[in-house]
């Protein structure tokens, strides 16, 4: 006779006397009538367990609620549904694609989950799923990237990602899943993921702007082997760990000119494409690349000046990567009555240790003249800067008597030329990041002189030549025209040590 014993919790019974009577149903966890007591010879019903010997339909007795079994003999108990399972786990980013988890990689939520019932590798929409989660505000710990998938039947289980765009999985190897065994009700644990952000990549043209206006016309070639680079650490120049690649010379072999493309492969996230400009040249697009980073005042002695700040800077390109530069330094005078005396600004600039040095010089007029505080704010041309972050300071002194060194502002300023600022996401791809170059004139030398042998060589007492008119011959045609460039041989200078 076969024996099965059931447990559960909110199990309902429902039996009648006679068999047209109707049901009636009682609850056995909210019902202490239904204590023990006796439905048939062989059936006994307590508010705990319920024992079945070879009980039949002609009992008039229908159970049900969620009951355990025997597993071997009847996994989800009498008349019932199996307890289903569930899973859970984590979803990272494995920065370094090593397959582990480290205390630095976040998790990734947003992500696809599911059981891949028919080992196909792909979600179908019979197959049970779920997305990791985000973090949960208020809570104590960081939910992103977890995720649960329950109401699993027992049996096996393919338990898969979708991998998100941009991302290679790495653990479990090789796009592979866990391959899980659930048993009814069981909870499995620390089934985790892990995906490898893969690189992105930038794409565009570096042209030689001839007429410098900062577009490309009709007619303006592409300039092959310039350095293209991400300045990762945003400082202006090219760094030995810095990605970076050449633009292209044009392959005759293919029906279109690649003469100034590239291709640069960098990671996700923030990124600051930059050009070596190269010599001869001066960046017309993108524009240059300046900021005050930072700035602070430094109280020396006390005086009627209460704030000094470098609070701005602008640059224009110039020749190789050069920038002239300008900054902006601002200070705060108590009361209306302070003033600086433009004329007696000095600076120092010492490319060698990318410093630049500013005395501004100023004084109290009259007696106080304001109730509320008043700034000044003065331009100063430090000549050209070459790219990079550069140390600022300026001192203000005050001409009372006697005099005042009262206020010093110390800060950085970055000096760059024009720059492509994007974040990448992983993998994605970004086009026309481009770059315009307009060369630099060039300059001839030499000398016009009076060869009296007409041997065609200058020999000594053969005298130079004034005022004899040089020029480019722009259209070959042997003759000086209006659009040419010329000028005239020069005079002696009595004042120089040479003729």
């Amino acid at each position: 006779m076969k024996s099965l014993l059931l447990h559960g919790t909110g199990t309902s019974v429902r039996r009648r006397r006679q068999r047209h009577d109707r049901w009636r149903s009682q609850d056995l966890e909210t019902d202490p009538a239904l204590a023990l007591f006796a439905l048939e010879p062989r059936v006994l019903l307590s508010s705990d367990s319920l024992l079945l010997q070879g009980a039949s339909e002609s009992t008039g007795i229908e159970v049900s609620g969620s009951f355990g079994g025997d597993a071997d003999n009847d996994p989800g108990g009498v008349g019932t549904e199996p307890v289903p399972g569930s899973i859970s786990g984590l979803k990272w980013m494995d920065r370094d694609g090593d397959g582990q988890r480290g205390t630095d990689e976040p998790g990734l939520a947003g992500v696809t989950i599911y059981s891949d019932l028919n080992g196909n590798g792909a979600l179908d929409p019979n197959e049970p799923a779920t997305v990791t989660s985000s973090d949960i505000a208020g809570t104590a710990i960081d939910e992103t990237g977890r995720y649960s998938l329950r109401t699993l039947a027992p049996g096996a289980h393919l338990i898969r990602e979708v991998v998100p765009e941009g991302y290679e999985q790495t653990s479990p190897v090789d796009g592979g899943g866990h391959a899980l065994t659930v048993g009814p009700g069981q909870a499995i644990s620390g089934i985790n993921f892990g995906n490898l952000p893969l690189p992105g990549s930038v794409h565009g043209l570096k042209w030689s702007d001839v007429d410098g206006d900062g577009d490309r016309d009709s007619g303006e070639p592409g300039l092959a082997g310039v350095t293209i680079y991400s300045d990762l650490n945003d400082n202006g120049v090219l760094d030995d760990n810095e990605p970076r690649t050449q633009t292209m010379a044009n392959d005759p072999a293919t029906s279109f000119d690649e003469s100034g493309l590239y291709w640069l492969e960098v990671p996700h996230g923030f990124n600051v494409i930059r050009e070596v400009v190269p010599s001869g040249h001066v960046q017309t697009f993108p524009d240059p690349d300046v900021a005050v980073l930072s700035s602070q005042t430094i109280v020396n002695q006390p005086g009627n000046a209460v704030d000094y700040d470098i609070t701005g800077i602008s640059a224009t390109a110039g020749p190789d990567g050069g920038l002239d530069t300008t900054l902006e330094l601002t200070m705060v005078w108590a009361d209306t009555c302070g003033m600086l005396i433009p004329d007696q600004t000095t600076f120092f600039v010492s490319h060698e240790s990318n410093q630049v040095t500013v005395s501004l010089f100023g004084h109290q007029v009259g007696e106080v003249c304001g109730d509320f505080p008043t700034p000044e704010s003065i331009e100063v041309n430090v000549g050209t800067l070459d790219p990079g972050i550069w140390d600022v300071r300026g001192t203000l002194h005050e001409l009372n008597d006697p005099v005042v060194r009262s206020l010093e502002a110390h800060g950085q300023v970055l000096v760059a030329g024009g720059a492509h600022r994007l974040d990448l996401a992983p993998g994605e791809q970004v086009v026309n990041l481009n770059f315009g170059n307009h060369p630099l004139p060039g300059s001839v030398h030499g000398l016009k002189w009076h060869d009296r042998n007409g041997n065609g060589q200058r020999d000594a007492g053969e005298p130079g030549v004034p005022g004899v008119t040089i020029y480019a011959d722009l259209d070959h045609d042997g003759a000086l025209d209006a659009n040419e460039p010329s000028t005239l041989t020069m005079l002696d200078d009595p004042n120089t040590p040479v003729n």
